[in-house]
C-alpha cells in the first residue's frame, strides 16, 4: 500500500475520532458535566430521579388556577416532572413549580439549563428570586413546543447573596394559551457556578484630616437621576375640542404606562385582619380530613411495588411512589410528592397537597371499656388458655416474643362484641371474624394478620385492628377483609407504623391508615366505603372547629410578613369590637410577630351568635387611618374573614336610628342579633364599607361559613360597596373557602398580590391653568391659589393623590389607567393652550436596590400638551 495513502488514512482516522470525541464532548454536556454529576450542582433533584422530592407546586386556586404535578418515568427508564394545567389563574404565577433554599452568591456567573417541552405550543417564564419579596435576579420567557429541546442561560448575580432564594418555572397566566388541559414537562435541571468573582478588597489608606466646609444654601429638591428606575409613564388630558363660553365641562387627567425597577418596590404595608368572632366559629367543621376519609392513608410514604394494585376510593400521603405494572386510583391521589413509574397510569385527580392531615392516637378512648390481655392470663408455664366466651377460639402466648395468638381449632367465627387489648404483640390466623359492635382488636406492638380464603360472611364480618406503636403484616392468599387497619407508630421511632402487604389476591373492604405504607403483593385490591366511619370519628377523635382553622391561617399569614415593612392588627368583633388593643404591630422587629400570634392564640369565641360586622369594620377603618400608628404612604389592606351575616348594629345614640360612623367605642347596640329582620344590621354594614376605596384602603372578604350558613348574597352586597375587586373564582366580590387548605390557600393569594402589587400614596399634582380658565370643584385633598404668571392672573391647583395601584407582571409595574376628573368653567374666548409644562406629577418610589439598599427615587413626569377652542356663538334668528 503506497504509504502516503496510508498516512492520509491515518490522519483521516485521527480526525474522525476527534471530531466524534469533540461530538460526544459537545452533545453531552449538559447530561455529564451540568447535570447531577457536576460537584458544583446547586438544584438537588434536578433529573427528578427521586421523584417530587425538593420540589413543590404552587396552585393559586382562589384565582381560578387548577393544576397538578407528578413525576413520571419516560418510558425509557428516566424520570420527568409532569405538571397538568386545566385553569391558567390570573397571572404567570398562578400555577408555580418551585425549589427553595437555593444559595446564589453576589457577583458569581451561572447556567441554568434544563429541558422542557409541552403537549400544546405555550410560553412560560422561568425566574430565579428571592423566595420571599420576588426581587428577581434572572428570569426568561420561554416558547415550549411539543418536542424536547434544552434550553441554557448564562447570568451574573448583581444582587446581594441570597441563601434562601427560590428556582421557578411560572406556568400560570400568558396571552398566548386559552384555559385547556395540556402537560408541561421538565427534566434535568441544572444550576453550576460558572466563574467566582472576587469583591475587590480596598488598598488601606491614611484617614484624611477633616477639613472644614461652608454650610450648604438650600436647594429645590431635584428627581433622583439613577439608573434604577425607568419611567414608562404617560400623563395626558382629555376633554371637549370645543366649548361654549361659560359652560362648565370636565378635564380628565389619565396617568398610564409602566415603571422598570432594579430591584423591588418595598412600599410599606399597613394591614387588618378582621374576624367575624360571633360564635360561629366554634361549631366543629364537618369536612375536617382526617385517616379514614381515605382507601390508603399514609402520613410519609405510599410506597406500590406488586404487579397490580387497584384501589376503588382516595390515597393520601406525604410521598407516593409506585413503581408497579399498573395503578387505578378512582377518587383522588393526595400527596405532596408523587413519583410514578408505573406504564398503566389510571387515576381520577391527582391533588398536591399544601396542608397536611394529622394522624392521631385516639387509644385512650379505645381503652376505656376494652377487654385486656396481658401475660398474667398465662401463669405457670401456660400457653393456651380458650379465649374467654369465644366458642372454639384459642389464645396463645409466646413469652420470648410477647405476644399472643388468636387461632381456631376448627373453623368456628372469632365474636368481637367489645374492643379488646394486648398489653404486646398480635397475630391472628383465622378464617372468619364477626365484630358486631364497630370494635377494635388493639396491641402495643405488632400485628400479623394470616391466613388463606380468609373471606366475609357478609356485612358484619369486619376487622377493626389498631397497632399502638408497632406495625402491621397482612400475609393473606386469596382472602378478603371488612373493616379498618390503624398504625399510627411512635413519633420517635421510624421504624414504627409500617403496614406491609406481602400476599397475593387480596381484598381490602374499608380503610388503611398509617405512618408508611409498603405493597409488595400482587393483584390487591382496596374499596373504600367513603364516610363509613364517621360514626368512629365522632365517638374516638375530637374534631377540629372553625376558630382553630382560622387561627392557624392567620398566624401562616403573620409568618409570611415577618422582617418586612409591614405592620399588622387584629380586629374581632361580635355584638361589637370594643374587645381589642387597636394595635398595628412593626413584623420588621420578629419579636411583635410573636406577640401578635399570641393574640391570635388567645382569642377567645363566645356563644351568642351575634355579629356586628359594620362595628368591626369600622373600627379596623380608623385603625388603618390612626396618625400614630400608620404612614400616609404606606399601602393600607383589610382582610375580613366571615362566619354569618350581620345582625347587629351600632347607633350613634340611645333614642334614634342613627348609623354611627365615627370612631370609638359602640356604646349603643340596636338589632335582633340574630336574623336581622329590619335589614339594618346589612345597611349598616354596607354603609361603613362604602368610602373603603376613598379612604385608600383595600378591602378583601373571606365567605369561611359552616355548611348551614347562608351568607353569599348579604357578603356580596358589603363587599361590592366598600369596592372590593371581583373575584374570579367565585363570580362575585369575595373568595369562598370550605375547608382548611382552601382557607390557608385564599391567605397565600391576598399574600401574593400584597408583594407583586404595590401602591403609592401622597403623589403630587400640580397644575396651573391657563387663563380663561376657572376651576369649579377643588378636591378636598387639594388646594387653590391664584399666581401671577407674565402679569396674568392664573389659579394654581396642588395636591397629593393616594392610593395609586401598580400592578406587577413580573418583569414591570404596570398603571393601569389611573385617573381623575376636574370640572371647570370657560370664561374668555379663544383657543385655550394647557401647556405641558404647566401640569406635572411627583411620584416618591421607596424600592430596594441591586445591592440591597432602601433607596428613594423621586420622578417628575409632565402632562402632554392640550387646546380647547371656547367660542361665543350668536344665533341671529
Amino acid at each position: 500500500m503506497n504509504k502516503k495513502f496510508t498516512k492520509i488514512c491515518l490522519l483521516y482516522l485521527v480526525m474522525v475520532v476527534a471530531l466524534t470525541q469533540l461530538s460526544f464532548d459537545l452533545g453531552g454536556m449538559s447530561l455529564n458535566k451540568v447535570y447531577a454529576g457536576a460537584e458544583n450542582e446547586i438544584i438537588r433533584n434536578g433529573d427528578f430521579s427521586s421523584g417530587s422530592s425538593q420540589w413543590s407546586l404552587f396552585v393559586d386556586w382562589a384565582a381560578s388556577a387548577n393544576a397538578y404535578s407528578i413525576v413520571t418515568g419516560d418510558g425509557g427508564g428516566n424520570s420527568i416532572s409532569r405538571t397538568g394545567v386545566s385553569g391558567l389563574g390570573d397571572y404567570d404565577w398562578s400555577v408555580k413549580l418551585y425549589q427553595n433554599n437555593i444559595t446564589i452568591e453576589n457577583s458569581n456567573k451561572y447556567l441554568l439549563s434544563f429541558e422542557a417541552w409541552a403537549s400544546v405550543n405555550r410560553e412560560i417564564k422561568v425566574k430565579i428570586e428571592n423566595s420571599s419579596n420576588y426581587t428577581s435576579y434572572f428570569e426568561r420567557i420561554i416558547y415550549l413546543e411539543t418536542s424536547k429541546r434544552e434550553y441554557s442561560f448564562e447570568f451574573t448575580m448583581n444582587h446581594p447573596t441570597d441563601p434562601a432564594s427560590q428556582l421557578a418555572f411560572n406556568l400560570g397566566y400568558t396571552n398566548s394559551l386559552e384555559n385547556q388541559y395540556h402537560d408541561i414537562y421538565i427534566d434535568n435541571v441544572s444550576l453550576i457556578l460558572l466563574e467566582s468573582v472576587p469583591s475587590p478588597t480596598p488598598t488601606p489608606s491614611s484617614t484624611p484630616k477633616p477639613t472644614p466646609k461652608p454650610k450648604p444654601k438650600p436647594v429645590p429638591t431635584q428627581p433622583s437621576e439613577s439608573d434604577d428606575i425607568q419611567s414608562n409613564i404617560n400623563l395626558s388630558r382629555d376633554t371637549l375640542n370645543k366649548v361654549d363660553l361659560g359652560r362648565i365641562v370636565d378635564v380628565e387627567f389619565v396617568q398610564e404606562g409602566s415603571l422598570v425597577v432594579e430591584g423591588v418596590i418595598e412600599a410599606p404595608k399597613e394591614i387588618v385582619m378582621v374576624l367575624d368572632n360571633s360564635g360561629t366559629f366554634n361549631s366543629y367543621i364537618k369536612n375536617v380530613p382526617w385517616p379514614l376519609d381515605y382507601g390508603i392513608y399514609a402520613h410519609d410514604t405510599l410506597s406500590v411495588e406488586g404487579y397490580d394494585v387497584n384501589i376503588n376510593g382516595s390515597t393520601y400521603s406525604k410521598d407516593f411512589v409506585c413503581t408497579s405494572h399498573s395503578i387505578r386510583i378512582t377518587e383522588k391521589c393526595s400527596s405532596f410528592s408523587t413519583f410514578i413509574t408505573s406504564p398503566e397510569i389510571d387515576v381520577g385527580e391527582f391533588e398536591n397537597l399544601t396542608v397536611p392531615v394529622d394522624m392521631p392516637h385516639f387509644d385512650a378512648r379505645l381503652t376505656e371499656d376494652a377487654i385486656v390481655f396481658d401475660s398474667s392470663y398465662f401463669e405457670d408455664g401456660v400457653r393456651e388458655i380458650p379465649m374467654p366466651g369465644q366458642e372454639g377460639i384459642l389464645l396463645r402466648y409466646e413469652a420470648s416474643e410477647n405476644r399472643f395468638d388468636i387461632v381456631s381449632n376448627g373453623s368456628n367465627t372469632f365474636i368481637i362484641d367489645s374492643t379488646m387489648y394486648f398489653k404486646g404483640s398480635l397475630r391472628i390466623s383465622l378464617m372468619e371474624t364477626k365484630n358486631l359492635n364497630d370494635c377494635f382488636l388493639l396491641a402495643d406492638g405488632d400485628i400479623v394478620i394470616q391466613g388463606a380464603n380468609f373471606r366475609p360472611s357478609g356485612p358484619d364480618d369486619k376487622l377493626f385492628i389498631y397497632s399502638r406503636e408497632g406495625n402491621i403484616n397482612i400475609e393473606t392468599i386469596n382472602s378478603e377483609i371488612n373493616g379498618i387497619v390503624y398504625a399510627p407508630g411512635k413519633s420517635d421511632d421510624p421504624e414504627t407504623g409500617r403496614i406491609t402487604f406481602l400476599g397475593d389476591n387480596n381484598i381490602i373492604n374499608g380503610s388503611l391508615a398509617a405512618k408508611n405504607f409498603n405493597f409488595t403483593a400482587h393483584n390487591l385490591k382496596v374499596n373504600n366505603p367513603g364516610n363509613k366511619y364517621e360514626e368512629i370519628k365522632e365517638e374516638y377523635f375530637q374534631g377540629v372547629n372553625y376558630l382553630y382553622a382560622i387561627k392557624n391561617a392567620a398566624k401562616s399569614f403573620v409568618d409570611r410578613f415577618t422582617g418586612t415593612r409591614t405592620k399588622i392588627g387584629i380586629i374581632q368583633y361580635s355584638d361589637s369590637a370594643n374587645n381589642n388593643d387597636f394595635i398595628l404591630y412593626d413584623l420588621s422587629k420578629p419579636e411583635n410577630a410573636e406577640v401578635l400570634k399570641n393574640k391570635i392564640d388567645s382569642i377567645e369565641s363566645p356563644v351568642t351568635g351575634e355579629s356586628n360586622m359594620g362595628d368591626g369594620i369600622r373600627r379596623a377603618k380608623y385603625l388603618l387611618k390612626d396618625p400614630r400608628q400608620t404612614l400616609k404612604y404606606a399601602s393600607k389592606h383589610m382582610v375580613v374573614l366571615v362566619g354569618s351575616a350581620p345582625n347587629k348594629w351600632t347607633s350613634k345614640h340611645l333614642h334614634n336610628e342613627e348609623f354611627m360612623l365615627q370612631d370609638g367605642n359602640a356604646s349603643f347596640l340596636k338589632g335582633d342579633g340574630t336574623k336581622d329582620s329590619d335589614g339594618k344590621s346589612l345597611e349598616y354594614a354596607k354603609k361603613v364599607a362604602e368610602d373603603l376605596a376613598d379612604e385608600n384602603i383595600t378591602p378583601t372578604f373571606i365567605d369561611f361559613s359552616p355548611e348551614d350558613k347562608d351568607i353569599e348574597s348579604q357578603l356580596d352586597e358589603i363587599a361590592a360597596s366598600s369596592g372590593a375587586k371581583f373575584v374570579s373564582s367565585t363570580g362575585k366580590h369575595f373568595y369562598k373557602a370550605d375547608s382548611i387548605s382552601k382557607l390557608s390557600g385564599v391567605y397565600d393569594n391576598i399574600y401574593m398580590k400584597t408583594i407583586f402589587d404595590t401602591s403609592l400614596n401622597s403623589v403630587i399634582f400640580e397644575m396651573v391653568f391657563p387663563s380663561g380658565v376657572e376651576i369649579i370643584d377643588i378636591p378636598e385633598s387639594m388646594v387653590l391659589e391664584e399666581v401671577m404668571v407674565g402679569g396674568k392672573a392664573r389659579q394654581k391647583l396642588t395636591g397629593a393623590i393616594n392610593n395609586i395601584s401598580f400592578n406587577f407582571d413580573g418583569s414591570k409595574y404596570i398603571l393601569s389607567n389611573m385617573g381623575f376628573k376636574l370640572r371647570v368653567r370657560y370664561t374668555e374666548v379663544g383657543e385655550i393652550i394647557y401647556k405641558g409644562s404647566d401640569a406635572k406629577m411627583t411620584y416618591m418610589i421607596n424600592y430596594i436596590d441591586g445591592k440591597g439598599k432602601e433607596q428613594l427615587e423621586i420622578l417628575e413626569e409632565y402632562f402632554e400638551d392640550m387646546i380647547v377652542n371656547s367660542v361665543f356663538e350668536i344665533d341671529i334668528n
